[in-house]
């Protein structure tokens, strides 16, 4: 991340909010003009996704095995920064009593378009064991030629199916809900790093379905409005979240909150 960052250090420094478009006249090309807020948010994309490579290359002469969920927090010209690519969570904890969440808890149901699409364009990847589409239940041989409640890539609602052969054949890329989500019956989570050698039933590799691409949020610590001296910034994995709710966690972080002089 700091590297990332340091190759953008001029415009940071410069103070500039906006990176001003260069026109080619000839061609009747203009560049877009770019926000120093993008390319913070370019550089710690690029960091997440350049560890990833980095641990897919070193894991031959270290023996590097499993993988991690990765949260990162930066504070840079008066906004806050958080990167996310796992179920952890972040929140801010607002003086005002309000909870800002500047994170997505990412598991096979919230990231379910995403890996259905990866599995749309790429149907090789899952093999003749698992099927693209997630189904309102299990489907059985009874329900044949029946039509049942499904969703798919381009879909963020239900829609009816008429059940057929291969869909009681195939076992759903993503099944389960909440905590007990399951991508291809094997792992509850869909973003992190490493990996590369998780395999699910039928000896499939997890990984092109497990990206390490974070989520950024922005928060303005400018903004005399939303923001006060006295918010706190909670980050924690599921390991907390999975007993506490957001709002929970607001007495909890009271007890230890320092006085504000």
């Amino acid at each position: 991340v700091v590297t990332n960052l340091n190759g953008i250090r001029n415009s940071l420094a410069d103070g500039d909010k906006m990176i001003e478009p260069e026109e080619d006249l000839c061609l009747g090309y203009s560049s877009p003009k770019i926000k120093v807020e993008d390319l913070i948010r370019g550089a710690l994309e690029e960091a997440f996704m350049g560890m990833d490579e980095q641990m897919r290359a070193d894991r031959l002469d270290y023996s590097i095995k499993g993988g991690c969920t990765a949260m990162a927090a930066v504070f840079i010209e008066r906004k806050l920064y958080v990167a996310n690519a796992g179920d952890a969570r972040s929140i801010i904890v607002r003086s005002d009593g309000n909870i800002q969440e500047m994170s997505t808890d990412f598991n096979p149901e919230t990231d379910r378009q995403r890996v259905q699409a990866v599995a749309y364009y790429h149907p090789k990847l899952l093999g003749d064991f698992f099927g693209r589409l997630q189904f309102q239940r299990r489907v059985r041989r009874k329900d044949v030629g029946k039509q049942i409640l499904y969703r798919d890539k381009h879909m963020t609602g239900w829609a009816l199916k008429l059940v057929d052969e291969d869909d009681i054949r195939k076992v759903p890329m993503v099944t389960g809900e909440g905590k007990r989500a399951r991508l291809l019956s094997t792992i509850g989570t869909t973003r992190g790093f490493g990996d590369f050698d998780l395999e699910a039933p039928g000896g499939l590799r997890i990984k092109p379905f497990l990206t390490a691409m974070p989520e950024v949020r922005v928060y303005d610590l400018s903004d005399e409005n939303a923001h006060s001296e006295d918010d706190v910034l909670v980050m924690a994995s599921d390991g907390l979240w999975e007993r506490v709710t957001n709002e929970e966690v607001m007495p909890i972080e009271g007890k230890y909150r320092l006085p504000s002089n």
